[in-house]
């Protein structure tokens, strides 16, 4: 009765976690390029009451379940028309490579949700981050390692972003200038081992492995963002599923009890 009961509360906390991960989704349904997490439980420990013979299967009783992985869907999103110059989404795999103004820190992240602001000490225009990070690139119209951060003279009065990331602008006296830079995007051979830093931003680790330059399954869409792939109909049928196993294992730790109560009252 009592591995019946820690069962039991073991069941409690997974299905816990479980709804704090439904909740995060929930609460991130339009948050700009957001991906949905899913969790998956595992069995946990076994008592072996007996060894398996050969003519016996042996008898094991297991100790509950405990939450095995929380893991992303960085399936895309749906895009979404904003008509502001300098906002972009990624159709495809990759990340957007962020730094700070030193070229520092590097981040990553799908939210193309940047602004166009003035540089006071280089007196150029720069591509932010909501974050308060730069997008960085390469200089020229080739794709590179994003070691350039992307520097606009303050005069322009147009943008242009091809499907490649190559940038072109209209400068001061309505002259093109065609490849100023180009929005350098990186893809990791294990993309679910990144990690969350907030502000729809990822660094990489040792699961993830260092970035890569090299792909071209994606293209950019200009004046547009990707919206979040959070699907509402499958979060709120988890949550129903959280929901009554949450029940059920508290039914299992108040049944423990009450057959521990008998027992104590076996004394009287």
């Amino acid at each position: 009765m009592i591995n019946s009961m820690w069962s039991g509360v073991s069941g409690l906390r997974s299905h816990q976690t479980s709804l704090d991960v439904i909740g995060n989704d929930i609460a991130n349904v339009n948050t700009v390029a957001f991906k949905q997490s899913n969790v998956a439980f595992q069995d946990a420990f076994y008592e072996s009451l007996s060894s398996a013979g050969k003519a016996t299967t042996g008898k094991q009783v297991g100790l509950g379940v405990s939450v095995g992985k929380i893991t992303k869907d960085f399936n895309a999103g749906s895009l979404q028309e904003t008509g502001v110059v300098s906002h972009m989404a990624i159709s495809g795999d990759g990340f957007f490579v962020m730094r700070d103004s030193a070229g520092q820190n590097a981040t990553y992240t799908r939210a193309g949700n940047f602004e166009v602001t003035f540089n006071t000490d280089t007196n150029q225009l720069n591509l932010m981050g909501p974050d308060g990070k730069y997008l960085y690139g390469t200089a020229g119209g080739s794709r590179g390692t994003a070691s350039d951060l992307i520097a606009l003279p303050p005069d322009i009065q147009d943008m242009m972003i091809s499907s490649g990331g190559v940038i072109s602008y209209i400068d001061g006296t309505g002259a093109l200038v065609e490849d100023a830079f180009t929005v350098d995007i990186a893809t990791f051979s294990g993309s679910a081992g990144l990690s969350q830093i907030g502000g729809n931003q990822y660094i990489e680790t040792t699961a993830s492995g260092s970035p890569l330059y090299t792909s071209t399954d994606y293209s950019l869409v200009q004046y547009h963002l990707e919206n979040s792939n959070v699907d509402l109909s499958k979060e709120f049928t988890e949550m129903i599923v959280a929901e009554r196993g949450f029940q059920a294992n508290s039914r299992t730790v108040t049944t423990s009890d009450s057959l521990l109560q008998e027992l104590l009252n076996l004394k009287r």
